[in-house]
């Protein structure tokens, strides 16, 4: 921006923001951007703080992660902010067991996961042979501090004993993470 002296989200050419944050690391399931230029830290501040869509990325509870540059050119600053919801890289293993937790915490006993729950959780639909499934849900989440509500539905019905949970690669969703989990339920 400071070169060319204008400001932009992206500059033709450019790549998008969610692509630009994974080429630097970010793992992310939020991301947004504040850009300015002003001739000083709090004239800038006070532009995004009376922009409404500004003032909510600054203000918003949900962010975790904050990038801040800030670059002086022709007397003005050119700043962007990017601020994330971060998503934190967990194996399978660990996936499972988050899951399986929430799952417990319910009354459910948990089968100790095979190859065949985490190939079911890869396939489109259908499960792998081998068990009496009652009920098989698949969903993709960038948080596994709950669980979705269609489950919890299904699990309020009362009519399963114990489930089984079986992680897998959510396929290429760019620098967006997500988990993909598939619940047995029997």
């Amino acid at each position: 921006m400071a070169r060319k002296g204008a400001i932009s989200h992206q500059f033709p050419g450019e790549p998008g923001l969610s692509e630009r944050a994974g080429r630097a690391g970010a793992r992310f399931r939020l991301i947004e951007e504040n850009v300015g230029e002003a001739s000083n830290a709090l004239e800038l501040h006070d532009l995004w703080m009376k922009s409404p869509p500004h003032r909510e990325n600054l203000l918003n509870n949900q962010i975790d992660a904050v990038g801040i540059a800030v670059v002086p050119s022709n007397g003005q600053l050119f700043a962007v902010v990017d601020f994330a919801r971060l998503t934190p890289v967990l194996t399978l293993d660990d996936q499972e067991r988050h899951v399986g937790q929430l799952l417990e915490a319910r009354g459910l006993h948990l089968v100790k996961p095979s190859a065949d729950v985490r190939k079911t959780c890869a396939l489109d639909r259908g499960v792998m042979p081998g068990g009496h499934v009652k009920f098989l849900f698949r969903y993709t989440t960038g948080d596994l501090a709950t669980l979705p509500e269609e489950l919890v539905a299904e699990l309020r019905k009362g009519s399963y004993e114990s489930a089984a949970v079986g992680a897998c690669s959510p396929g290429d969703e760019g620098s967006f993470t997500g988990y993909r989990i598939a619940v047995l339920l029997f």
